[in-house]
């Protein structure tokens, strides 16, 4: 979080807030997508033209840092063509050979996790920022919400691919669905390595068992917290005034 959005000159302010990386990484994205041998498995198939948020919403940050996830090679790219460019300033440089060297598999696969547990999180509260929200269906919108952080952050599902559609009737851009998690695993399964000014940086790889596991404990341990201050939180009125859907159906007498 301070590498990649918190700390000052991090990597999505500097790219925000500078026009000039900006038009850098829009044509970077253009030059990897006509060029067959730049692009990765599970990247973006679109060119951004910018990576807005505004750091005080908490809610703000996911939408961008899952685009940075599925955008890995024009963003290394970007920092090896600053950490090379003598135009810029010895410490612009010093900071993309930095975060560069930091695009290692552990750290972009908790960046990826991180997009995901921002984007669930976010469907859900939008779901209560509304004011007209009908406070009986409370209890179905939490236990639905808690299933799928118990499915995918407590039981780790969402370290696995997503399998493909059974319904021959689903959209046919239902195949290209999958978890930012997963489209990180498959940009990052191969090294790539960088020239950044006189060094030679390598990122990603494939991800260590080792690094799994932690990576999983450590989600887990934080979603087994958030289960229990959301039965907290919703304790109370909330509770008392919803209703579950499965009780409401009402059998009515057939009239004679």
């Amino acid at each position: 979080y301070n590498e990649v959005v918190h700390r000052r000159h991090a990597l999505l302010p500097d790219i925000q807030n500078s026009n000039k990386w900006r038009i850098l990484l829009k044509a970077i994205q253009e030059e990897v997508m006509s060029t067959p041998g730049l692009r990765l498995p599970g990247c973006l198939d679109l060119v951004l033209k910018h990576l807005a948020f505004a750091k005080q919403r908490m809610d703000s940050v996911a939408d961008p840092l899952a685009k940075v996830c599925l955008m890995l090679m024009p963003i290394a790219l970007l920092l090896a063509l600053v950490g090379s460019d003598e135009r810029h300033t010895k410490s612009q440089r010093e900071r993309a050979r930095e975060i560069l060297s930091k695009m290692q598999p552990k750290f972009l696969h908790a960046m990826a996790v991180s997009a995901d547990w921002g984007l669930i999180c976010i469907n859900f509260l939008r779901l209560f920022d509304a004011s007209d929200h009908d406070i009986s269906k409370s209890q179905d919108e939490l236990e639905g919400f808690k299933e799928t952080v118990r499915c995918l952050f407590v039981n780790g599902g969402v370290f696995h691919s997503l399998p493909p559609p059974t319904s021959a009737s689903g959209d046919a851009d239902d195949a290209n669905v999958s978890f930012i998690t997963d489209r990180v695993r498959r940009q990052t399964l191969k090294k790539s390595v960088f020239r950044c000014g006189g060094q030679q940086v390598v990122a990603w790889g494939p991800l260590k068992e080792d690094d799994l596991r932690e990576l999983a404990l450590s989600t887990r341990t934080a979603a087994a917290v958030m289960l229990q201050r959301l039965d907290a939180d919703f304790s109370g009125l909330r509770k008392h005034f919803s209703c579950s859907v499965s009780y409401t159906h009402l059998t009515l007498p057939t009239t004679p």
